[in-house]
């Protein structure tokens, strides 16, 4: 799944960052795409666990 597709349900990337209190600034930006491909990385590992 891309970053685009994982933040949909929250009407794009703008509004995943403010859910998590992250600013849009550049350095925004790149905190909230780590943010959602860790949370992917995650989700992922653990859907193989079960």
């Amino acid at each position: 799944m891309s970053t685009y597709g994982y933040v949909k349900p929250w009407r794009g990337m703008n509004q995943f960052m403010a859910s998590y209190g992250t600013r849009r600034s550049a350095e925004g930006y790149e905190e909230g795409r780590d943010l959602a491909n860790e949370m992917m990385e995650v989700a992922h590992k653990n859907e193989n666990l079960k």
